[in-house]
């Protein structure tokens, strides 16, 4: 059986702020490039930093684009969200 959730739109600042409270440190939420027409960005990744002993770090490249090259996916056209809302597509769950 599939059960489809329903797609969600919350604030950036919220997805930041949760994670905040949970990890201790700044995350970068990431966005999908917005098309033309488009009103709410749909939410691609959200990624912690880490030091190089594997310590928890703030990312502090908030509010500048996902450098090009770098991440496991940069082909993918994301870029740190802008402060507003964001959809949360909806997921497809597959259960036995």
């Amino acid at each position: 059986m599939v059960h489809h959730w329903p797609a969600t739109v919350c604030q950036v600042s919220d997805i930041r702020d949760a994670l905040v409270s949970m990890y201790k440190v700044v995350p970068k939420v990431q966005c999908f490039l917005l098309e033309k027409g488009q009103e709410v960005q749909l939410l691609g990744q959200m990624e912690l930093c880490f030091s190089k002993d594997l310590q928890l770090l703030n990312c502090t490249h908030a509010g500048e684009p996902a450098a090009r090259g770098q991440g496991a996916w940069p082909s993918l056209g994301l870029h740190v969200c802008e402060d507003g809302p964001v959809l949360y597509p909806p997921l497809d769950q597959t259960k036995l």
